[in-house]
């Protein structure tokens, strides 16, 4: 069946280490407290509690989406992660009823990145002396849901790569960021999973729609093609089949796993330089699930 390994964060990227340096190591606001006990999920608190600044809560891609009340007089909101951290604070114009709190951004092509930590997470809204506290759970349920070959491209072996389908039943947005293979039938495509989140080795997504939100899906392409042979093997195109894994990083740090076979079929497409080539009918299913 699919496998989802370990779940380690990354390390901490270089703008979350100084948001948490500007905004203080641990959360400590003064004056008197309101707590709601139980957590909300942005997914489906379309209104807040009764008498709450903190009215609604949404998603817009990787932003967290505030609604407040006209006159709200907040002057400030924290989201503390689970460890009692600042992750990231707001300071809400006073005209304002929506605010926004990026919390899942890739920043394509930069080694800096923004992701929160999973878990129930603390919204706290400073309204004059007054300190709001709203628990918030924060967590991606992602799991691969389908698998295809590659319908075209610009380049001749566009048709050898993948798509994956990754499905996100959770409560927060992420993103994939690498795709990779184990023993595929081009041993070339053959390398582990990226360290670097904020650098989506993957195609076919346009960058403003990376992220998974919670309750949606999204298709990537491989940047690799697992399914391109050599002139130099035996393969003709006649219904041979190959066994190998495709492994999806996640920007939380889990990766995804699942075995595939490949029933190369048709016709050997236009060799390239190099010799390579395609089989115009190939099919691909999952084997795990």
């Amino acid at each position: 069946m699919a496998t989802v390994e370990g779940a380690v964060m990354p390390a901490m990227s270089r703008r979350n280490v100084l948001r948490v340096l500007g905004g203080g190591a641990m959360v400590g606001l003064a004056g008197c407290s309101r707590s709601q006990a139980d957590p909300v999920s942005p997914t489906d608190n379309g209104s807040g509690e009764p008498g709450s600044v903190l009215q609604s809560l949404s998603f817009d891609l990787g932003d967290l989406v505030i609604g407040l009340p006209e006159d709200h007089g907040v002057s400030q909101i924290s989201l503390v992660e689970p460890d009692g951290t600042v992750f990231a604070s707001v300071n809400p114009d006073f005209a304002a009823t929506t605010v926004r709190m990026a919390i899942a951004d890739p920043e394509i092509g930069d080694t800096d990145y923004v992701h929160y930590t999973p878990g129930v997470h603390e919204l706290v809204a400073k309204v004059g002396d007054e300190t709001e506290r709203q628990p918030i759970e924060l967590l991606p349920e992602v799991s691969i849901t389908g698998i295809r070959l590659n319908g075209g491209g610009e380049r001749l072996l566009d048709s050898g790569k993948v798509v994956v389908q990754i499905e996100n039943r959770g409560s927060a947005p992420t993103w994939a960021h690498d795709i990779t293979f184990e023993e595929a039938p081009n041993w070339t495509v053959d390398t582990p999973i990226s360290d670097f989140p904020g650098i989506p080795f993957i195609g076919g997504v346009p960058i403003e729609s990376v992220v998974i939100p919670p309750q949606g899906r999204q298709e990537y392409v491989s940047t690799a093609a697992p399914a391109v042979f050599d002139e130099a093997t035996s393969v003709e195109c006649a219904g041979e089949e190959f066994v190998f894994r495709i492994s999806v990083g996640i920007a939380t740090g889990e990766v995804l796993s699942t075995s595939v076979r490949l029933t190369a079929e048709g016709n050997p497409g236009t060799g390239t330089t190099g010799g390579r080539f395609v089989c115009d009918s190939s099919r691909i299913e999952v084997l795990d699930g």
